[in-house]
């Protein structure tokens, strides 16, 4: 299989030793370098959406069923959530995109994920939950949570699995259970481009975006900006 020069820098970057079991490798570094060269230069900017709710203003009445403990599972370490990764790489990523390195240093910081089957013990879907430090990897920017607030991120059903509210009951039940812990607020945050997880949100009771970050690129200049705002979610839904 024939790799892009972008994927053997990533590959090289999350996996040096690979120079020594492929010491050709090493010819290909000048390409490298200007490729990246190159990237640095273009300019292109990435967008999130922080969204802030009070877990009391978010009602549960919309689930379609309770979930039993039986088929939640609650994972704190990559070991237990490796075949989850490994799934939603076959059906959802590029093959340069490093989730397995992403997926490690979320559990590796103390983050924890709670994953839905159905009574077979198939994936249906799941949520990240982080209680200390929220990091908004594709903006490269880390934020404190504050006191008795909790982050949700990366929420994903499998393609096979969407459509029929797997995602609305798990959302309802990590809520529920972080309230049960003493949590009284969430952080929730959202791509700019993901129009259908939005939109989704909005049903499930998110309403108010507390802040935008953002990575800016020019010329080779990284610039990373986290702005406060009080913007409701209706008014970006539109606006699309």
């Amino acid at each position: 299989m024939k790799l892009s020069i972008r994927e053997i820098k990533n590959r090289i970057k999350s996996e040096p030793i690979i120079l020594l079991k492929k010491p050709w490798l090493v010819f290909l570094i000048p390409m490298i370098l200007v490729y990246v060269v190159f990237n640095r230069f273009k300019r292109s900017e990435i967008k999130v959406y922080l969204t802030d709710t009070k877990l009391s203003e978010l009602s549960s009445k919309n689930r379609l069923h309770s979930i039993g403990d039986n088929f939640i599972h609650t994972i704190t370490n990559y070991n237990r959530f490796d075949e989850y990764v490994q799934k939603r790489i076959i059906e959802d990523c590029s093959p340069e995109y490093p989730l397995v390195k992403i997926t490690k240093d979320r559990f590796d910081r103390g983050d924890f994920a709670i994953v839905y089957t159905d009574q077979q013990g198939a994936v249906l879907s799941y949520v990240f939950i982080c209680t200390k430090v929220a990091v908004f990897t594709p903006v490269g920017i880390d934020l404190q949570l504050p006191a008795h607030t909790f982050g949700m991120y990366d929420v994903y059903t499998y393609q096979d699995s969407r459509g029929k509210g797997h995602y609305s009951n798990l959302f309802y039940y990590a809520v529920d259970l972080m309230q049960s812990k003493g949590y009284d607020s969430m952080w929730l945050w959202l791509m700019s481009h993901n129009s259908i997880s939005v939109r989704v949100h909005y049903k499930l009771g998110i309403k108010i975006i507390s802040k935008i970050l953002t990575e800016k690129v020019v010329l080779g200049l990284i610039r990373r900006d986290v702005g406060e705002v009080k913007m409701s979610l209706a008014e970006l839904i539109s606006n699309e």
